[in-house]
């Protein structure tokens, strides 16, 4: 599953299903959350994996890591 089409077409038809299972809900049920919950569980694992192994870990791709990890701490203060 090393291709990024595959990856984005599998993003696309989550993407698509969470829209028209929306529809069809109450807005107490938070399905937002809960679809964007499902996206993370299926999908973080493997892109986090993926940007271990592939990343080109420089210097500029860890201070932007770390700047962007600041700005988040910062804003949930």
């Amino acid at each position: 599953m090393d291709n990024p089409y595959v990856l984005i077409g599998l993003s696309v038809i989550m993407h698509v299903t969470w829209n028209l299972l929306a529809r069809h809900v109450s807005l107490k049920a938070n399905y937002l959350w809960w679809g964007l919950l499902s996206h993370c569980v299926l999908l973080g694992p493997y892109v986090l994996w993926q940007l271990i192994q592939h990343a080109q870990w420089g210097s500029s791709l860890a201070i932007a890591a770390v700047i962007t990890a600041l700005a988040r701490l910062s804003v949930q203060v």
